[in-house]
């Protein structure tokens, strides 16, 4: 499972120097700062108003035009209110993009997770390559260090014999605690004594003291 904290916010100069000596160029990354909202009213507010999209994540539904609901993108980062432009028969259908109309978005300062990595644990079962699922069925992954555990639906149906996550759509995602310098959070732009590594799942970055770039320890990450 690939992904990158730095799509999530701006960075400066020096840190897209170093994302850059990475081997990701600088043209790779959004510039999106955090705390940006182009909705009325804070994201509680929103949750208050609206349902979220696919929780729970295994209730079939419908959805009626002009019915507006609340989308987690870029591993809870952002999230998007979208009116439907027309009647969705289930929620298989309504994966589709262009059956909605984006309304407000906003980009909260801490990453909003609809369900905690526990309830997605025990309430789901992790993707099984090799077996068949139907359209709709909900299953998760847990990226290889273990610090992040995201739920997928089936967007069609998925033979024994193909790739599950490629006809997979990715509902959200959640930090398990485990390795917790490696998860996808943002809190502020790179500082001067500071440094971009990559670490944890593959195409992660994470910000490490100069002192400690060269042999990090998890204790001082967190």
């Amino acid at each position: 499972m690939a992904a990158n904290v730095y799509q999530n916010a701006c960075l400066g100069e020096e840190a897209l120097q170093e994302l850059s000596s990475l081997g990701i160029q600088p043209s790779e990354t959004k510039c999106t700062p955090l705390g940006v909202n182009s909705c009325e009213g804070p994201l509680d507010q929103l949750l208050d108003s609206y349902s979220v999209f696919a929780v729970p994540a295994d209730q079939p539904r419908s959805f009626v035009e002009d019915e507006k609901i609340l989308f987690v993108e870029d591993h809870g980062f952002r999230v998007v209110l979208k009116k439907a432009n027309q009647n969705i028969p289930s929620i298989v259908a309504a994966l589709d993009e262009t059956l909605w109309g984006e309304v407000c978005s906003l980009r909260p300062e801490v990453k909003y997770e609809p369900l905690s990595a526990d309830e997605i644990f025990t309430g789901f079962d992790p993707i099984q390559n090799g077996q068949a699922y139907s359209a709709g069925d909900v299953y998760y992954e847990l990226s290889p260090c273990g610090d992040i555990i995201c739920l997928y639906m089936a967007n069609q149906v998925i033979l024994s014999n193909e790739d599950v996550l490629s006809k997979s759509r990715l509902l959200y995602c959640a930090n398990t605690g485990v390795n917790k310098g490696l998860g996808h959070r943002r809190s502020r732009t790179p500082e001067d004594f500071y440094e971009v590594v990559e670490i944890g799942s593959d195409c992660d970055f994470v910000e490490v003291p100069v002192k400690y770039s060269f042999t990090p320890l998890l204790n001082d990450l967190v």
